[in-house]
């Protein structure tokens, strides 16, 4: 069942990407002409990358099983190294959760529970019920694609973009034509699918970040989080 619900997926990916008649899309600004599948591609390999270190503040609210939950998160991040994040009470400020995390460990302490732990990374797979790679964490607050390298095929309205892991896993996306940002990822493994979608990219210090992020877990787990970022620095 699982098999058949990543083929259904994937193909109507594939299928939104069958190229249309149309060869420009309306945009705010008139008619803007779409890249060929190869031009687009490079000029997505070519785009600013994002700095090593991240640091955002946001908004989220997390439903997960039935129980959904609110608070403040600080995130700071350095590329494929390091994850450090505080969640804070929205209405008392009190830190709640600091949790780190590296490539192949993780630790976090909860106050108002008391509880704590310390270790390996798939601990942070089973509580989110997606078997993420951590290097893809990164890109999923940043909107950066996971496998940027992916096939390109133009679309009704845009891009889009397939490919296979190492692992046999799947991987598609959907970039808008005018400023190539990622407006969705999938990334599809035998046990669950992960799907982030991104809205309201905003330039700061040069580069483009969404300022409005869903992700949501269907496998295992039953998890949806909605970031609404206030700073990114």
């Amino acid at each position: 069942m699982r098999k058949s619900l990543v083929f259904i997926t994937v193909s109507l990916f594939l299928l939104a990407a069958c190229k249309s008649k149309k060869v420009v899309v309306t945009s705010p600004d008139g008619n803007i002409e779409l890249l060929t599948p190869k031009k687009a591609a490079e000029a997505l390999r070519a785009k600013t990358a994002t700095p090593d270190w991240v640091q955002l503040k946001a908004e989220v609210t997390v439903t997960q099983n039935g129980s959904t939950n609110n608070g403040v998160i600080d995130i700071r991040m350095k590329q494929d190294s390091v994850l450090w994040v505080e969640i804070a009470d929205p209405f008392l400020g009190i830190k709640a959760i600091r949790a780190f995390a590296l490539s192949d460990s993780v630790a976090y302490v909860n106050r108002l529970d008391k509880t704590y732990f310390a270790g390996p990374y798939g601990y942070v797979e089973k509580k989110l019920g997606t078997s993420i790679p951590f290097a893809y964490i990164f890109n999923v607050f940043l909107g950066e694609l996971f496998i940027p390298d992916a096939a390109v095929t133009l679309g009704e309205s845009g891009y889009v973009l397939n490919a296979k892991t190492e692992d046999e896993n799947s991987f598609a996306a959907r970039i808008e034509p005018i400023n190539l940002d990622c407006s969705q990822q999938v990334y599809f493994t035998e046990t669950d699918i992960l799907t982030v979608n991104y809205a309201d990219y905003a330039v700061v210090n040069g580069h483009r970040f969404p300022h409005k992020i869903s992700v949501n877990v269907k496998g295992t787990q039953a998890l949806v989080a909605i970031f609404t970022i206030n700073e990114i620095s």
